[in-house]
């Protein structure tokens, strides 16, 4: 985080890619409210989320059990025309079967399956 507030103080434009970098690390340690604050200030620069903090956005909200966050990242991501990857869906079933819902988990693993995808979960 520290090289990019160095770099957004002297000036320096961020694009996507580097708020993707941050919002990816605090998803790695689970960190969904820096993940999202950080989402948020994408977006404030003009910088529309892609499918990487997407994918990044539910790997958090799954690392914290946090079902209907991580379904509703993966809603946003397709109203905005983005594919869902294997990533996504392995996130959401993960967090489904973490608290013990099974039904969510296995649909979300059929869609999976029809949408060509092979889930590792």
């Amino acid at each position: 985080k520290e090289w990019f507030l160095e770099a957004e103080k002297s000036g320096a434009e961020m694009d996507i890619n580097a708020f993707n970098a941050i919002i990816a690390a605090e998803a790695r340690v689970g960190n969904l409210a820096a993940a999202q604050q950080w989402l948020q200030r994408a977006r404030e620069a003009g910088e529309e989320p892609d499918l990487i903090s997407y994918t990044s956005l539910i790997s958090a909200a799954a690392k914290t059990c946090d079902l209907k966050a991580a379904q509703a990242y993966m809603r946003e991501a397709i109203e905005k025309g983005l594919k869902p990857d294997i990533i996504m869906m392995n996130s959401i079933i993960s967090a489904a079967a973490k608290i013990g819902d099974f039904k969510t988990a296995e649909n979300v693993f059929q869609q999976a399956l029809e949408a060509g995808l092979e889930p590792t979960v």
